[in-house]
Parts: structure tokens; sequence; C-alpha cells
């Protein structure tokens, strides 16, 4: 096969499944960085909410933004009805994302010149659930994560000290950062846990005290559930008030360059 050109393509993996790969120019090989939408999001969402592409172009990485799946998958994916999810732990979700992203990591090659020893895994909300189960399932495979406005859901198993970097707004009604109802685009949602409960259960796993320099957490000022420095495609209506304190995008690459 011959490799993908510079530019985004969308690229089938099995019979109902996809990603879209953005590449840079150049020749590689490549760092790459790996996005994961939130629940009700799709890859090109991802990739206009977070402007990781572009700066992918000024930087020399590839960007991936695997896919979901639909809560119905015989219908057409639609965010209030028929949300795209990730099966983080939550209850969202019913596909084996584990193996899908896994999948994704062994197609590339076969389009883009990748370095599969320097991937960033990084997602938001649903997304960042995803983040947390797929590095305590597959350690090895991630040099390190960034999980932006989500939860790890369950007690992960003792992993390597993958170098982490999470990030939340104080001002999210969607995932409440000391816990309590959640006002979701799908109604509301009890007993949510705290964000601090998060990041004990991680530091747990990998061996690394929170805040220390390889798991710095940042906690961005009247912020809601938008990723911090991007569009904020979801509104102040659904997703709270918007700062413009954090560029999440360049935050994290400058966080995995220096690992």
């Amino acid at each position: 096969m011959k490799p993908f050109p510079p530019g985004t393509h969308r690229v089938p993996i099995g019979v109902r499944r996809s990603y879209l790969l953005h590449v840079p120019p150049g020749r590689g090989p490549f760092p790459m960085v790996m996005m994961l939408h939130g629940a009700g999001g799709t890859a090109e969402f991802a990739a206009e909410e977070t402007g990781w592409s572009p700066f992918a172009d000024e930087r020399g990485f590839v960007v991936v933004y695997p896919e979901g799946v639909a809560a119905d998958p015989g219908k057409e994916p639609k965010f209030l009805t028929n949300p795209q999810e990730w099966n983080d732990g939550s209850g969202r979700g019913r596909a084996d994302d584990v193996v899908f992203l896994t999948d994704v990591l062994g197609d590339l090659p076969a389009w883009v010149n990748v370095d599969l020893g320097r991937v960033l895994l990084t997602g938001f909300s649903n997304g960042a659930g995803m983040v947390f189960k797929y590095a305590a399932a597959e350690p090895t495979r991630v040099r390190a994560i960034a999980p932006v406005a989500g939860h790890c859901w369950g007690t992960p198993p003792t992993v390597p000290p993958i170098p982490t970097l999470y990030m939340i707004g104080d001002a999210d009604p969607i995932l409440p950062l000391t816990g309590g109802t959640a006002r979701t685009p799908w109604g509301k949602l009890p007993d949510r846990p705290a964000v601090a409960d998060t990041l004990a259960k991680w530091s747990a796993a990998i061996g690394t005290p929170v805040n220390g320099p390889t798991f710095p957490v940042r906690i961005v000022t009247g912020h809601g559930h938008h990723w911090p420095g991007g569009q904020a495609k979801l509104g102040e209506k659904l997703g709270g008030p918007v700062s413009g304190e954090v560029d999440a995008t360049r935050l994290i690459w400058a966080f995995f360059e220096n690992i």
C-alpha cells in the first residue's frame, strides 16, 4: 500500500469502524497523538475542537482520531439521541474498544511512517475515561497519556509509571470537580465521584504522586466542560463557562516532548 500524502484521511478498519488520520509534511518517522472524542462526538468534531491537526503540521507529528460506536449501531449517530460512545467502564459503550484502539495502532504503519514507541494518548470526557482504561489494559503501547475532564472508572491494576497530565475546569457542570450531581446533555446524573478519587486511583496504579513531575494536574479556573483553548463547540448552555487561560493542545504536547 502507498503511504498517504500530507493531509487528513478517513481510514476504514474492520467492517463498521474507522478513524481519521492526519499526516504532516515530511518523511518521519513521526511521533503520534491519538485523540479520543467525548460522548456524542465524532472524529471531525474532535479535530475541529482541539486544533491538533494544524499544530501537528507545525511541529511534525501524526494525529489519529478514532471514532466510537453509536448507542444504537443500527441507526445514524446523533449527538442527543444516538451518541457515539467509548466503553470506558462508566456504563457507556458496548464495543471492545481496547481491541479496536490496538487494531488502529497496528493499522497505521500501512499508511504513514509512524514511531509507535512515541504514542501520546489523549481524550476528552468519555474519551478521557477511555484513555485511562486503555492505558491500564495496554500500558506498554503508550509513552504518555493526557486525559482531559474524564474519570478513571473502576480500579486499575498496577502498571508501569506512565507519565500522565490531567486537566479539568473548576466550573465543569458535566464532570463536577468535587463530585455530586452532574448536569449532562442527556439528563442529570446524581452521585458522580470527585475528581480527587480518579487522581488517587491512578496515582496508586502508576506509583507516582499526584502533582509530581510526571503526574501534573492542571485545574483551569472558571472553565467548564470544554477542551481548554478549543472552540467550545458544545456551547456555554450545555458546557458551562469558557476560559482562555490554557491551550490544552500546546500544553499537552510540551509535556510529551519533555518526557
